[in-house]
């Protein structure tokens, strides 16, 4: 008899190309490559000044060397971007852009971008979820991502993950790390995370 594995968050998804809205709705999910510079700043250009503001700080579009990052998908032990993409006016495009970019051997950061229609849609989660299992197939162990203390939902995102978080708040910014390994216990105590500094 096999002996059973642990299952990874996403693990049965990972490589499938479909994601799943929580209206029912689907759209295409695959890693970013070098092609996809236009299309990703496309992306950020016709995004929301607050939804860029969330994402990167300042409501101005990202220079040209983090499209470049964002773009390059080739070494994930180093960097990984997932693009979410659908059909508008017969123009398949990108509607989030999800990526982790290496700190250090162990440590990644997150961020995320999503459509401003179709952010609360549960586009964040899924990604996240299959960022982890990128990056911990690549040897990463955490993720650190930063966000404005007003940015509630992308904390309820990191909240309802069911990874283990520590968290801290410092001048209305909330620094988080996310350990990759999800457990029953982990679970647990996302559903008993405060309110990370609100």
């Amino acid at each position: 008899m096999r002996e059973a594995t642990p299952s990874v968050p996403a693990g049965d998804a990972i490589d499938s190309p479909r994601l799943v809205l929580r209206d029912g709705t689907v759209a295409s999910v695959r890693p970013s490559v070098i092609s996809d510079r236009d299309a990703i700043r496309r992306f950020f250009h016709d995004l929301s000044a607050e939804s860029r503001r969330n994402r990167f700080f300042t409501s101005s579009e990202p220079p040209d060397s983090v499209i470049d990052r964002m773009a390059d998908s080739t070494a994930p032990a180093r960097a990984l971007t997932l693009l979410v993409s659908r059909y508008r006016s017969d123009d398949l495009r990108p509607v989030a852009v999800a990526s982790y970019m290496a700190v250090n051997a162990a440590v990644a950061e997150v961020a995320f971008a999503v459509d401003d229609s179709l952010q609360g849609r549960g586009v964040s989660t899924a990604l996240l979820e299959r960022l982890a299992v990128h990056a911990a197939r690549n040897g990463f162990q955490r993720f650190q991502a930063s966000t404005f203390a007003d940015n509630h939902a992308m904390l309820e995102v990191f909240r309802d993950s069911g990874f283990e978080i520590r968290s801290k708040t410092d001048a209305g910014v909330v620094d988080l790390q996310l350990s990759l390994t999800m457990s029953a216990e982990g679970v647990r105590s996302s559903a008993k995370l405060p309110s990370v500094g609100l």
